[in-house]
Protein backbone atom coordinates (compact mmCIF):
# COMPACT_ATOMS: atom_id res chain seq x y z
CA UNK A 1 0.00 0.00 0.00
CA UNK A 2 0.93 3.41 -0.70
CA UNK A 3 0.88 6.62 1.56
CA UNK A 4 -1.34 9.55 1.14
CA UNK A 5 0.45 12.41 -1.30
CA UNK A 6 1.41 15.53 0.48
CA UNK A 7 -0.55 17.82 0.13
CA UNK A 8 -3.58 16.03 -0.05
CA UNK A 9 -6.31 17.93 1.88
CA UNK A 10 -7.91 16.94 5.23
CA UNK A 11 -11.36 16.37 4.02
CA UNK A 12 -9.58 13.96 1.29
CA UNK A 13 -7.97 12.43 4.01
CA UNK A 14 -11.29 12.01 6.07
CA UNK A 15 -12.77 10.50 2.97
CA UNK A 16 -10.37 8.11 2.11
CA UNK A 17 -10.20 6.96 5.82
CA UNK A 18 -13.91 6.76 6.51
CA UNK A 19 -14.46 4.69 2.61
CA UNK A 20 -12.08 2.07 4.26
CA UNK A 21 -14.06 1.96 7.95
CA UNK A 22 -17.40 1.22 5.49
CA UNK A 23 -15.31 -1.43 3.86
CA UNK A 24 -13.27 -2.59 6.50
CA UNK A 25 -16.66 -3.23 9.03
CA UNK A 26 -18.47 -4.35 6.25
CA UNK A 27 -15.73 -7.46 5.30
CA UNK A 28 -15.96 -7.92 9.51
CA UNK A 29 -19.52 -8.40 9.30
CA UNK A 30 -19.68 -10.22 6.33
CA UNK A 31 -16.95 -13.16 7.70
CA UNK A 32 -18.96 -13.22 11.31
CA UNK A 33 -22.90 -12.76 10.61
CA UNK A 34 -23.26 -12.89 14.58
CA UNK A 35 -21.88 -9.29 14.66
CA UNK A 36 -23.96 -6.48 14.82
CA UNK A 37 -22.77 -3.37 12.69
CA UNK A 38 -21.89 -1.71 16.09
CA UNK A 39 -19.56 -4.62 17.11
CA UNK A 40 -17.90 -4.83 13.35
CA UNK A 41 -17.90 -1.00 13.08
CA UNK A 42 -15.73 -1.05 16.58
CA UNK A 43 -13.54 -3.57 15.76
CA UNK A 44 -12.96 -1.94 12.28
CA UNK A 45 -12.29 1.58 13.73
CA UNK A 46 -9.96 0.45 16.50
CA UNK A 47 -7.91 -1.71 13.59
CA UNK A 48 -8.03 1.14 11.63
CA UNK A 49 -6.53 3.74 14.07
CA UNK A 50 -3.64 1.10 15.31
CA UNK A 51 -2.69 0.76 11.95
CA UNK A 52 -2.73 4.78 11.33
CA UNK A 53 -0.56 5.02 14.53
CA UNK A 54 1.84 2.24 13.32
CA UNK A 55 2.39 4.12 9.93
CA UNK A 56 2.70 7.62 11.26
CA UNK A 57 5.37 9.50 9.33
CA UNK A 58 6.61 6.44 6.92
CA UNK A 59 5.69 7.61 3.51
CA UNK A 60 5.00 3.60 2.36
CA UNK A 61 2.30 3.69 4.91
CA UNK A 62 -1.31 3.93 3.13
CA UNK A 63 -1.77 6.34 6.29
CA UNK A 64 1.62 7.67 6.83
CA UNK A 65 0.97 10.77 5.35
CA UNK A 66 -2.33 11.71 6.60
CA UNK A 67 -1.45 13.97 9.35
CA UNK A 68 -3.69 12.01 12.17
CA UNK A 69 -0.36 9.62 13.37
CA UNK A 70 -0.59 9.41 17.53
CA UNK A 71 -4.24 11.46 17.82
CA UNK A 72 -5.48 8.79 15.52
CA UNK A 73 -8.59 7.40 17.57
CA UNK A 74 -12.54 7.06 17.52
CA UNK A 75 -12.83 11.20 17.27
CA UNK A 76 -11.65 11.07 14.02
CA UNK A 77 -14.65 9.79 12.93
CA UNK A 78 -17.08 12.24 12.80
CA UNK A 79 -21.27 11.21 13.58
CA UNK A 80 -22.42 11.54 10.38
CA UNK A 81 -19.41 8.66 9.29
CA UNK A 82 -22.00 6.07 10.38
CA UNK A 83 -24.74 7.07 8.46
CA UNK A 84 -26.93 4.38 7.17
CA UNK A 85 -25.97 2.14 9.52
CA UNK A 86 -29.00 1.62 11.94
CA UNK A 87 -27.12 -0.06 14.96
CA UNK A 88 -23.34 2.03 14.42
CA UNK A 89 -25.64 5.20 13.83
CA UNK A 90 -26.69 4.21 17.70
CA UNK A 91 -23.62 3.83 18.89
CA UNK A 92 -22.09 7.22 17.42
CA UNK A 93 -24.94 8.85 18.95
CA UNK A 94 -24.93 7.10 22.25
CA UNK A 95 -25.21 9.95 24.76
CA UNK A 96 -25.43 12.57 23.16
CA UNK A 97 -29.59 13.19 23.87
CA UNK A 98 -28.52 13.00 26.85
CA UNK A 99 -25.30 15.04 27.18
CA UNK A 100 -27.75 18.02 26.03
CA UNK A 101 -30.81 17.04 28.93
CA UNK A 102 -28.39 16.12 31.78
CA UNK A 103 -24.88 17.81 31.77
CA UNK A 104 -22.34 16.49 34.36
CA UNK A 105 -24.64 15.67 36.51
CA UNK A 106 -26.04 12.98 34.40
CA UNK A 107 -22.37 11.57 34.15
CA UNK A 108 -22.35 11.77 38.47
CA UNK A 109 -25.53 9.82 38.28
CA UNK A 110 -24.40 7.50 35.04
CA UNK A 111 -27.80 8.46 34.01
CA UNK A 112 -29.74 5.02 33.00
CA UNK A 113 -26.52 3.57 33.43
CA UNK A 114 -24.87 4.23 29.59
CA UNK A 115 -21.74 3.74 30.99
CA UNK A 116 -20.92 0.39 32.28
CA UNK A 117 -18.73 -0.40 35.32
CA UNK A 118 -16.18 -1.92 32.65
CA UNK A 119 -16.02 1.26 30.34
CA UNK A 120 -15.29 3.63 33.62
CA UNK A 121 -12.52 1.74 34.54
CA UNK A 122 -11.32 1.49 31.32
CA UNK A 123 -10.98 5.52 30.91
CA UNK A 124 -8.45 5.31 33.94
CA UNK A 125 -6.67 2.22 33.61
CA UNK A 126 -3.94 1.66 31.20
CA UNK A 127 -4.08 -1.69 31.42
CA UNK A 128 -7.77 -2.12 30.04
CA UNK A 129 -8.61 -3.91 26.79
CA UNK A 130 -7.43 -0.99 24.18
CA UNK A 131 -10.65 -1.69 22.33
CA UNK A 132 -12.68 -0.88 25.35
CA UNK A 133 -10.85 2.16 25.94
CA UNK A 134 -11.67 3.18 22.57
CA UNK A 135 -15.48 2.66 22.79
CA UNK A 136 -15.56 4.41 26.44
CA UNK A 137 -13.10 7.23 25.31
CA UNK A 138 -15.20 7.72 22.03
CA UNK A 139 -18.83 7.69 24.42
CA UNK A 140 -17.43 10.14 26.57
CA UNK A 141 -16.18 12.76 24.07
CA UNK A 142 -19.45 12.02 22.35
CA UNK A 143 -21.65 13.08 25.67
CA UNK A 144 -19.33 16.16 26.37
CA UNK A 145 -19.36 17.40 22.89
CA UNK A 146 -23.42 17.34 22.92
CA UNK A 147 -23.54 19.05 25.84
CA UNK A 148 -20.66 22.11 25.19
CA UNK A 149 -22.75 22.60 21.90
CA UNK A 150 -25.92 23.02 24.00
CA UNK A 151 -24.57 26.11 26.23
CA UNK A 152 -23.34 29.40 26.00
CA UNK A 153 -21.67 29.80 28.77
CA UNK A 154 -17.69 29.13 29.11
CA UNK A 155 -18.53 28.01 32.97
CA UNK A 156 -21.34 25.50 31.93
CA UNK A 157 -19.00 23.42 29.52
CA UNK A 158 -17.31 20.44 30.61
CA UNK A 159 -13.82 19.38 30.21
CA UNK A 160 -13.37 15.81 29.44
CA UNK A 161 -10.86 15.55 33.19
CA UNK A 162 -14.25 16.35 34.29
CA UNK A 163 -16.56 14.00 32.97
CA UNK A 164 -14.10 11.24 34.03
CA UNK A 165 -14.04 12.18 37.37
CA UNK A 166 -18.15 12.33 37.63
CA UNK A 167 -18.36 8.93 35.71
CA UNK A 168 -15.93 7.60 38.84
CA UNK A 169 -18.02 9.25 41.29
CA UNK A 170 -20.68 7.45 40.14
CA UNK A 171 -19.34 3.97 40.43
CA UNK A 172 -17.99 5.15 44.01
CA UNK A 173 -14.53 5.72 43.19
CA UNK A 174 -14.37 9.51 44.63
CA UNK A 175 -9.65 9.37 44.51
CA UNK A 176 -10.25 10.29 40.77
CA UNK A 177 -10.52 14.25 40.61
CA UNK A 178 -10.45 16.35 37.98
CA UNK A 179 -6.81 17.04 36.70
CA UNK A 180 -5.19 20.58 35.85
CA UNK A 181 -4.39 19.66 32.63
CA UNK A 182 -2.40 22.62 31.14
CA UNK A 183 -3.79 21.89 27.26
CA UNK A 184 -7.31 21.44 28.68
CA UNK A 185 -6.77 24.95 30.69
CA UNK A 186 -5.97 26.91 27.26
CA UNK A 187 -8.94 25.11 25.75
CA UNK A 188 -10.89 26.51 27.76
CA UNK A 189 -9.88 30.20 27.35
CA UNK A 190 -9.84 29.95 24.01
CA UNK A 191 -13.64 28.67 24.51
CA UNK A 192 -12.25 25.45 22.12
CA UNK A 193 -12.50 22.44 23.86
CA UNK A 194 -13.10 20.26 21.38
CA UNK A 195 -9.50 20.29 20.61
CA UNK A 196 -9.42 18.05 23.95
CA UNK A 197 -12.67 15.83 23.08
CA UNK A 198 -11.97 15.77 19.20
CA UNK A 199 -7.96 15.62 18.91
CA UNK A 200 -5.82 15.52 16.23
CA UNK A 201 -2.01 16.38 16.34
CA UNK A 202 -2.35 19.91 14.73
CA UNK A 203 -5.44 20.61 17.46
CA UNK A 204 -3.41 19.61 20.42
CA UNK A 205 -0.05 21.05 18.81
CA UNK A 206 -2.06 24.51 18.64
CA UNK A 207 -2.64 23.96 22.37
CA UNK A 208 0.52 23.93 23.12
CA UNK A 209 1.50 27.09 20.72
CA UNK A 210 -1.20 29.37 22.28
CA UNK A 211 -0.11 28.24 25.76
CA UNK A 212 3.16 28.76 25.63
CA UNK A 213 3.36 25.10 26.12
CA UNK A 214 5.65 22.25 24.98
CA UNK A 215 4.48 20.22 21.80
CA UNK A 216 1.38 18.22 22.87
CA UNK A 217 2.17 15.24 21.05
CA UNK A 218 5.87 14.10 19.37
CA UNK A 219 5.58 13.41 15.63
CA UNK A 220 8.25 11.89 13.11
CA UNK A 221 10.22 13.64 10.90
CA UNK A 222 11.73 16.76 10.81
CA UNK A 223 8.43 17.87 12.27
CA UNK A 224 9.08 16.21 15.07
CA UNK A 225 12.70 16.98 15.21
CA UNK A 226 11.18 20.80 16.22
CA UNK A 227 8.41 19.14 18.68
CA UNK A 228 11.83 17.48 20.60
CA UNK A 229 13.92 20.48 20.70
CA UNK A 230 10.68 23.08 21.99
CA UNK A 231 9.92 20.13 24.51
CA UNK A 232 13.79 20.54 25.78
CA UNK A 233 13.09 24.27 26.31
CA UNK A 234 10.53 23.48 28.50
CA UNK A 235 12.66 20.61 30.63
CA UNK A 236 15.21 23.34 30.69
CA UNK A 237 17.75 22.93 27.87
CA UNK A 238 18.39 26.92 26.71
CA UNK A 239 17.18 28.13 23.83
CA UNK A 240 20.14 28.99 22.38
CA UNK A 241 21.03 25.44 21.44
CA UNK A 242 17.66 23.89 21.77
CA UNK A 243 17.94 22.56 18.30
CA UNK A 244 20.51 19.49 18.78
CA UNK A 245 18.08 18.08 20.94
CA UNK A 246 16.20 17.70 17.83
CA UNK A 247 19.44 16.90 16.14
CA UNK A 248 20.37 13.97 18.48
CA UNK A 249 16.66 12.69 18.06
CA UNK A 250 16.78 12.16 14.66
CA UNK A 251 20.17 10.49 14.22
CA UNK A 252 19.56 8.04 17.53
CA UNK A 253 16.22 6.96 16.17
CA UNK A 254 15.77 7.93 12.48
CA UNK A 255 13.88 10.80 12.94
CA UNK A 256 11.41 9.25 15.64
CA UNK A 257 10.97 5.50 13.95
CA UNK A 258 13.06 3.90 16.06
CA UNK A 259 13.24 3.36 19.81
CA UNK A 260 16.27 2.26 21.87
CA UNK A 261 14.32 1.05 24.79
CA UNK A 262 10.66 2.39 25.53
CA UNK A 263 9.87 5.93 24.80
CA UNK A 264 13.93 6.09 24.74
CA UNK A 265 15.06 7.73 21.05
CA UNK A 266 18.03 8.93 22.68
CA UNK A 267 20.17 6.02 23.09
CA UNK A 268 20.27 6.94 26.92
CA UNK A 269 21.61 3.35 28.58
CA UNK A 270 20.33 2.56 31.99
CA UNK A 271 18.12 -0.38 33.35
CA UNK A 272 15.53 -1.07 30.99
CA UNK A 273 15.23 -3.05 27.33
CA UNK A 274 18.17 -5.35 26.30
CA UNK A 275 18.62 -5.26 22.62
CA UNK A 276 21.82 -5.68 20.10
CA UNK A 277 23.17 -1.90 18.54
CA UNK A 278 26.19 -1.28 17.14
CA UNK A 279 29.27 1.01 18.54
CA UNK A 280 32.44 2.35 17.61
CA UNK A 281 35.15 0.59 19.06
CA UNK A 282 38.81 1.59 18.18
CA UNK A 283 37.50 3.30 15.53
CA UNK A 284 35.81 0.14 13.37
CA UNK A 285 31.56 -0.59 14.08
CA UNK A 286 31.50 -3.68 15.93
CA UNK A 287 28.41 -5.45 17.08
CA UNK A 288 27.06 -5.49 20.53
CA UNK A 289 24.37 -5.96 23.30
CA UNK A 290 23.25 -3.26 25.62
CA UNK A 291 20.52 -1.80 27.82
CA UNK A 292 18.91 1.21 27.46
CA UNK A 293 16.30 2.97 29.79
CA UNK A 294 12.72 2.24 29.26
CA UNK A 295 10.44 5.96 29.87
CA UNK A 296 6.32 6.11 30.52
CA UNK A 297 6.10 8.72 27.28
CA UNK A 298 8.09 10.26 24.81
CA UNK A 299 8.50 13.39 26.61
CA UNK A 300 9.43 11.24 30.01
CA UNK A 301 12.32 10.42 27.83
CA UNK A 302 13.13 13.84 26.46
CA UNK A 303 13.28 15.44 29.86
CA UNK A 304 16.02 12.79 30.32
CA UNK A 305 18.17 13.66 28.15
CA UNK A 306 17.90 17.10 29.55
CA UNK A 307 18.58 16.00 32.91
CA UNK A 308 21.40 14.47 31.42
CA UNK A 309 23.34 17.28 30.02
CA UNK A 310 22.49 18.89 33.32
CA UNK A 311 25.47 17.00 34.37
CA UNK A 312 28.80 18.44 35.25
CA UNK A 313 30.40 16.74 32.94
CA UNK A 314 28.28 18.38 30.07
CA UNK A 315 28.53 21.88 31.31
CA UNK A 316 30.10 23.27 28.08
CA UNK A 317 26.66 22.40 26.17
CA UNK A 318 24.53 24.31 28.19
CA UNK A 319 26.92 27.30 27.60
CA UNK A 320 27.60 27.54 24.36
CA UNK A 321 26.27 29.86 22.35
CA UNK A 322 25.36 28.41 19.21
CA UNK A 323 23.85 24.66 18.53
CA UNK A 324 27.51 24.04 16.75
CA UNK A 325 29.29 24.97 19.42
CA UNK A 326 26.80 22.37 21.40
CA UNK A 327 27.26 19.47 19.50
CA UNK A 328 31.43 19.76 19.88
CA UNK A 329 30.90 20.15 23.30
CA UNK A 330 28.57 17.17 23.30
CA UNK A 331 30.89 15.17 21.25
CA UNK A 332 34.15 16.04 23.61
CA UNK A 333 32.10 15.41 26.44
CA UNK A 334 31.96 11.54 25.41
CA UNK A 335 28.45 11.29 24.53
CA UNK A 336 28.61 9.95 21.58
CA UNK A 337 31.94 7.67 19.88
CA UNK A 338 31.31 7.97 16.39
CA UNK A 339 34.21 10.26 15.04
CA UNK A 340 31.81 12.35 12.38
CA UNK A 341 28.61 12.86 15.10
CA UNK A 342 29.31 16.15 14.71
CA UNK A 343 28.98 16.61 10.82
CA UNK A 344 26.24 14.21 11.22
CA UNK A 345 23.98 16.08 13.67
CA UNK A 346 25.15 19.43 11.65
CA UNK A 347 23.72 18.49 8.54
CA UNK A 348 20.45 17.13 10.39
CA UNK A 349 19.92 20.68 11.59
CA UNK A 350 20.53 22.27 7.93
CA UNK A 351 17.65 19.82 7.43
CA UNK A 352 15.62 21.05 9.68
CA UNK A 353 15.88 24.24 8.44
CA UNK A 354 18.63 25.56 11.38
CA UNK A 355 21.29 27.33 10.76
CA UNK A 356 24.04 25.80 13.44
CA UNK A 357 26.07 28.88 13.59
CA UNK A 358 23.31 31.26 15.02
CA UNK A 359 21.67 30.79 18.39
CA UNK A 360 18.19 29.67 17.80
CA UNK A 361 15.37 31.98 17.93
CA UNK A 362 12.23 30.63 19.79
CA UNK A 363 9.71 31.59 17.73
CA UNK A 364 7.05 29.44 15.83
CA UNK A 365 6.94 29.63 11.86
CA UNK A 366 3.19 29.02 11.97
CA UNK A 367 -0.23 30.97 11.00
CA UNK A 368 -0.85 30.63 14.53
CA UNK A 369 -2.27 33.53 17.01
CA UNK A 370 1.40 33.42 18.28
CA UNK A 371 3.00 34.13 15.22
CA UNK A 372 0.33 36.51 14.27
CA UNK A 373 1.74 40.21 13.86
CA UNK A 374 -0.90 41.11 15.39
CA UNK A 375 -0.56 39.78 18.87
CA UNK A 376 3.40 39.82 18.33
CA UNK A 377 4.04 44.05 18.85
CA UNK A 378 7.48 45.39 17.42
CA UNK A 379 8.99 41.80 17.32
CA UNK A 380 6.80 41.47 13.29
CA UNK A 381 6.93 45.32 12.66
CA UNK A 382 5.62 45.86 9.26
CA UNK A 383 7.85 47.21 5.97
CA UNK A 384 6.32 50.23 4.50
CA UNK A 385 7.04 49.55 0.38
CA UNK A 386 8.24 52.49 -1.71
CA UNK A 387 10.52 53.16 -4.85
CA UNK A 388 13.87 53.86 -2.98
CA UNK A 389 17.50 52.25 -4.73
CA UNK A 390 17.36 51.26 -7.93
CA UNK A 391 14.82 49.98 -9.67
CA UNK A 392 11.91 50.42 -12.51
CA UNK A 393 9.20 52.15 -10.32
CA UNK A 394 7.53 51.11 -6.77
CA UNK A 395 7.68 47.84 -5.84
CA UNK A 396 8.96 45.22 -3.38
CA UNK A 397 11.89 43.09 -3.84
CA UNK A 398 11.97 40.24 -1.37
CA UNK A 399 14.98 37.96 -0.72
CA UNK A 400 16.36 35.09 1.62
CA UNK A 401 19.44 34.46 3.21
CA UNK A 402 20.56 31.11 3.97
CA UNK A 403 22.68 30.19 6.75
CA UNK A 404 26.02 30.86 4.64
CA UNK A 405 24.76 34.37 3.37
CA UNK A 406 23.93 33.32 -0.26
CA UNK A 407 20.94 34.21 -1.44
CA UNK A 408 18.74 31.82 -2.60
CA UNK A 409 14.94 31.34 -3.91
CA UNK A 410 12.58 33.23 -1.83
CA UNK A 411 9.62 31.09 -2.66
CA UNK A 412 9.06 28.96 0.33
CA UNK A 413 8.73 31.99 2.51
CA UNK A 414 6.11 33.89 0.32
CA UNK A 415 3.04 33.06 2.43
CA UNK A 416 4.76 34.32 5.26
CA UNK A 417 4.06 38.32 3.70
CA UNK A 418 0.64 39.09 4.74
CA UNK A 419 -1.17 43.05 3.34
CA UNK A 420 -4.63 43.44 5.21
CA UNK A 421 -4.66 40.06 6.30
CA UNK A 422 -4.24 38.14 2.96
CA UNK A 423 -1.11 36.87 1.45
CA UNK A 424 0.42 39.59 -0.58
CA UNK A 425 1.48 37.25 -3.42
CA UNK A 426 -2.55 36.68 -3.71
CA UNK A 427 -3.07 40.11 -4.22
CA UNK A 428 0.09 42.17 -6.23
CA UNK A 429 1.22 41.08 -9.53
CA UNK A 430 4.92 39.86 -9.51
CA UNK A 431 7.14 41.46 -11.77
CA UNK A 432 10.25 39.59 -11.57
CA UNK A 433 10.87 35.96 -10.72
CA UNK A 434 14.09 34.23 -9.62
CA UNK A 435 16.86 33.44 -11.74
CA UNK A 436 17.96 34.19 -14.32
CA UNK A 437 16.58 37.49 -16.94
CA UNK A 438 17.36 40.31 -19.70
CA UNK A 439 18.39 43.30 -17.47
CA UNK A 440 15.67 45.77 -16.76
CA UNK A 441 18.12 48.67 -16.54
CA UNK A 442 21.79 49.43 -17.06
CA UNK A 443 23.67 48.28 -14.53
CA UNK A 444 21.10 45.64 -12.97
CA UNK A 445 21.86 41.78 -13.01
CA UNK A 446 20.98 39.07 -15.09
CA UNK A 447 20.29 36.61 -12.35
CA UNK A 448 17.54 38.51 -10.21
CA UNK A 449 18.32 36.84 -6.71
CA UNK A 450 14.84 37.62 -5.53
CA UNK A 451 11.27 38.48 -6.48
CA UNK A 452 9.78 41.32 -7.41
CA UNK A 453 6.18 42.42 -6.41
CA UNK A 454 4.08 45.54 -7.79
CA UNK A 455 3.52 47.03 -4.53
CA UNK A 456 2.54 50.97 -4.59
CA UNK A 457 4.39 52.78 -2.44
CA UNK A 458 2.88 53.03 1.14
CA UNK A 459 2.24 49.15 1.19
CA UNK A 460 2.38 47.74 4.35
CA UNK A 461 3.63 44.30 4.31
CA UNK A 462 3.69 42.27 7.74
CA UNK A 463 5.58 39.24 8.30
CA UNK A 464 4.64 36.25 10.21
CA UNK A 465 6.73 34.08 12.36
CA UNK A 466 9.85 36.11 11.60
CA UNK A 467 11.44 39.01 14.12
CA UNK A 468 12.28 42.35 12.88
CA UNK A 469 15.73 42.47 13.18
CA UNK A 470 16.73 46.07 12.11
CA UNK A 471 16.01 48.49 9.35
CA UNK A 472 19.32 49.16 6.69
CA UNK A 473 19.60 51.55 3.49
CA UNK A 474 22.13 51.21 0.55
CA UNK A 475 22.00 53.23 -2.97
CA UNK A 476 21.01 50.11 -4.93
CA UNK A 477 18.64 48.55 -2.27
CA UNK A 478 17.48 51.37 -1.00
CA UNK A 479 15.80 51.18 2.51
CA UNK A 480 15.39 47.42 4.00
CA UNK A 481 14.14 45.54 6.64
CA UNK A 482 15.87 42.78 7.52
CA UNK A 483 13.66 39.93 9.45
CA UNK A 484 15.33 36.64 11.41
CA UNK A 485 13.25 33.33 11.01
CA UNK A 486 13.46 30.74 13.80
CA UNK A 487 15.70 28.33 11.08
CA UNK A 488 17.97 31.06 11.09
CA UNK A 489 17.24 32.41 7.92
CA UNK A 490 16.91 35.89 6.98
CA UNK A 491 13.66 37.58 4.89
CA UNK A 492 15.32 40.90 3.39
CA UNK A 493 12.69 43.18 2.27
CA UNK A 494 14.18 46.26 -0.32
CA UNK A 495 13.33 49.25 -1.80
CA UNK A 496 11.25 50.22 0.80
CA UNK A 497 9.89 54.14 1.75
CA UNK A 498 12.37 55.80 4.14
CA UNK A 499 9.48 55.88 7.15
CA UNK A 500 11.09 52.63 7.73
CA UNK A 501 13.85 53.81 9.22
CA UNK A 502 12.22 56.27 11.39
Amino acid sequence: MHGMKPGVSTVLMQQQVTEDLHKRAAEIKSANKDKTWAQSYQEAALSLTTEIKAGAGNPNSRYGLSGYGSAASWSMFPNSTFGGREEAEKLARINEAHGRTYGLKGLEDNTNGHFSKEEIDALTNPQADEALQQTSTFKLRNYIDAHNRSVNRKDEKITYSQGVAALNRSIGNSSVQPKKDPYEEVAQRIDAQYNITQPTVARANKLGVIGNLPPAEIRTGTQGAYDVSLTAIHYGLPEQVAPIAGAVWALESSWGNKESGDNNYFGIKGEGTVRDTQEYSNGSMVSTSAEFKDYRSKREGIGDFVKLLQKPRYAAVLTASTPLEALKALKAAGYATDPDYVSKTSSILRDMGINPKRPFINQNLTGAGSSNPATMGAAARDFITGNTGVGTGAHVHVALNNPDQVKVNPSSILDNLYVNGKPLRTQFAKTSGYGPRTAPTPGASTFHQGIDFATPTGTRISVRGARYMGTSYDKKSGYYNIYRLPNGYEILLMHGHRSNAG
